[in-house]
Formats: C-alpha cells, structure tokens, sequence
C-alpha cells in the first residue's frame, strides 16, 4: 500500500522508468528486511533483483495534479466491488481483479479477489460434483 510505496521512494524508488528495476540502494534496504525474516544466508541465495512500481506516484492511477478531484471523492476507485465485476458467467468464467472488490488498494484487492474467486470456483465444483 501507500506506506510501502513511500518506504521504498525514500530509499531509491525505481531506477530504470522502463523496467521498474530499481537502484543497488533499494535492493539493499530489501535485502536487509527480507534478511531480518528469513536470515541473510537464505535472502542472498535467492534474492537476484529487486523492482517496484509505486503507483501511488502513477498518474494514470493517482493524480494529485487534477484539480482536487480524487481527494474531493471523485476516485474511480470508489466504483471499485460492482457487482458485475465479480459475478460469474453461466458458462462458469470467474473473475478477479483490484476492480472487482469493494476494497480499496491493489495488492488487498487483488489478494482478495483471488481468494474470492478461488472460494466460487471450490463451491461451484463441489455442487457439480467434480472436486
């Protein structure tokens, strides 16, 4: 969320504007957080590179420079959890995406959207008889 996203803009932010991978500095600073969880000798085997998006600092998905509109209630985002979004098709097509749960945010949208539509397609198996 938007306190990960300032964490790592102050440590180095995205290096390369193509690819996101960011600078020695920011894969430092993960490698040391990583390290405190799994111990420096499992991070440093597994750890190749680091790359980040804050897309807080997107336009196209945050823009303070557009007349107060998100701030002032106008966020796209509030639309976000329609019930159409997230309802299966008849022929048994299930989606998920930030877009389809009413949660704010793109990584809890998508984690919960997922475990959503994991949870529909368990219970659609199961009254079909095929789990």
């Amino acid at each position: 969320g938007r306190v990960a996203c300032e964490r790592l803009d102050a440590v180095g932010g995205a290096g390369d504007p193509i690819t996101g991978k960011s600078p020695e500095a920011t894969k430092e600073a993960v490698r040391r957080d990583l390290a405190a969880v799994f111990g420096a000798d499992v991070v440093d085997a597994h750890l190749l590179e680091v790359y980040h998006k804050a897309w807080i600092n997107d336009v196209r998905t945050w823009d303070e420079g557009d007349g107060g509109a998100l701030l002032g209630g106008n966020d796209p985002r509030s639309a976000y959890g329609a019930v159409h979004t997230r309802a299966p098709t008849e022929w048994g097509v299930h989606f998920a995406g930030t877009e389809s749960e009413p949660r704010f945010g793109h990584v809890d949208g998508a984690v919960a959207a997922g475990e959503r539509a994991a949870r529909e397609v368990i219970e659609a198996l199961a009254a079909k008889d095929e789990l």
